[in-house]
Order: structure tokens, then C-alpha cells, then sequence
């Protein structure tokens, strides 16, 4: 009974998901049975890619801000795809496209980093995503091969976002459900046709130095309606990262299925 319940779930989520990579996502946290991102904001290549190698098989998604590598080439992103194919995740570049259409399309396309060649998934501010919907109307093949989060709500302490931008956000979303996966939100709407994903995420309510705000994956999961966490830090930092990385696989998972189940 408990398995059929679970199933259902899933299959509910995805026949009603318009995104082909939202669908994907579900499935893959599904069959893999994590709904854990893992955040390698570091600043070397060899290091990401042995993380994401190490990590790659307990997580759906893996996201990046590849602007940060001092040794940043194509080599390495290939490699990441390579590595994407291997153990199954979506690769996510944290890149918050902000501008006016036309600097966005230079900055997704073009550059050193051509994020639109080998990220899954990008993310935009409500008010700059209609530049990158455009992109990708222009380029069918890339279609239904790219995804867009939209940026309702920010997990640091004093982010600016007003219930304005939400709905905003909202909106923008149903108008284009066939080009926006879904939200990276602190609260996720109640609509299944797209995903929620959280940042800001630790067993214990904490803060670094700067405006980060932290909170349990109870909260966010059960209370606030959430279906992925973003993990960086938590995991990072700790002493052994594999172990870690498991142990917040298995108690994120276990949190999701008791919200599925009650």
C-alpha cells in the first residue's frame, strides 16, 4: 500500500509536469530516491569534477556557478556532461540571468562558459526570464532540452522579494509552463505542474558571516512545500563528504515520504 501510495505520487507529478525536464527530474528522484541537490560552489575544476563524481550517484541535481573556477575550460564542462550521463543528474548553473533580452542571450550562448551548450538548467529573475524564454523559442531543438527555474524567493536574510514577485513569478510561470520548470522559492505554490526547490538547508537552524540563513529540511519539505533541497556548505565543509552526502540523502528522503504518505 505504502509503495503504490508513493507511485502514485510520482506519476501524478509527472503526467501533470509540462517541462519534459521537469518530468525527468521527478523520475529521477523517483528511481534514484533522492530529492537532494548538491551546490559545489568551489573554485577549482579537478575539485568539482571529483565531487561530482564522488556525490554524483546519491543526488538528481547538481548545481554550479562555474564563474567561479580560476581554472574554468570547456574541458571541464564536458566533462561534467560526461559525468551528468554517468550517474544520472541534471545539471543546474546558478547563473540568476538579470538583464535586458539581448545581454542575456551574449551572456547564455556566447563567452567562455556557454551555458546554454551543456546546463540542464538555468535560472532568472521574473523580470529578465522573458529574454531566455525568447532564446529558446528561437532554438526548437534545445526546446525541451532546457529548463528554466524562475527566482521567487532568496534564502538570505534580508532578500528583497516582495509577495509581489511571487505572484509575479506565478503568473509568468503558467503563462509558460512549456519553458519554466519551476521556482527556487523558500515556499513552494500548491500547483503539481511544477517542482519547488529550496536553498538554504541544514539539519540545525544556523547562519554564516555574511546573510545566509539557514533552516531544517522539516520546514521546508513538510511545512513550506518543497520538493528539492539544495545542500552546498553543510556538506562541503563537513569531514567526509561522501558519508555526509548519504546522511542527508537518507533523512531529506525519508522527510519527503512521510509528506507523501500523510
Amino acid at each position: 500500500m505504502i509503495k503504490i501510495k508513493i507511485r502514485n505520487f510520482f506519476q501524478k507529478r509527472i503526467n501533470n509536469a509540462i517541462h519534459p525536464l521537469t518530468k525527468k527530474l521527478f523520475q529521477l528522484m523517483e528511481i534514484k530516491k533522492t530529492n537532494l541537490a548538491l551546490a559545489i560552489d568551489v573554485t577549482n575544476s579537478s575539485e568539482l569534477l571529483y565531487i561530482a563524481d564522488k556525490i554524483g550517484p546519491e543526488i538528481c541535481l547538481l548545481k554550479t556557478h562555474v564563474d567561479i573556477l580560476k581554472d574554468f575550460s570547456t574541458e571541464v564542462t564536458k566533462k561534467l556532461s560526461i559525468l551528468s550521463a554517468k550517474h544520472k543528474f541534471l545539471i543546474f548553473e546558478d547563473r540568476k540571468f538579470s538583464d535586458i533580452g539581448n545581454t542575456i542571450q551574449m551572456q547564455y550562448k556566447e563567452g567562455i562558459y556557454k551555458i546554454f551548450y551543456w546546463a540542464d538548467i538555468v535560472n532568472s529573475f521574473g523580470f529578465s526570464a522573458q529574454g531566455i524564454i525568447d532564446i529558446l523559442k528561437k532554438e526548437k531543438s534545445f526546446q525541451k532540452k532546457r529548463g528554466i527555474l524562475l527566482i521567487s524567493e532568496m534564502s538570505n536574510k534580508n532578500y528583497f522579494f516582495s509577495k509581489k514577485n511571487r505572484i509575479f513569478c506565478y503568473k509568468l510561470a503558467k503563462k509558460y509552463p512549456d519553458f519554466i520548470m519551476g521556482f527556487i522559492c523558500q515556499e513552494g505554490f500548491k500547483d503539481i505542474r511544477f517542482i519547488y526547490l529550496t536553498p538554504g538547508i541544514r539539519f540545525q537552524h544556523d547562519k554564516d558571516d555574511f546573510d545566509q540563513k539557514y533552516r531544517p529540511p522539516e520546514e521546508a519539505l513538510i511545512k513550506q512545500n518543497c520538493d528539492i533541497l539544495i545542500i552546498g556548505r553543510g556538506i562541503l565543509q563537513s569531514k567526509n563528504l561522501i558519508q555526509e552526502t548519504k546522511k542527508y540523502k537518507i533523512k531529506c528522503w525519508d522527510i519527503y515520504l512521510r509528506k507523501i504518505l500523510a
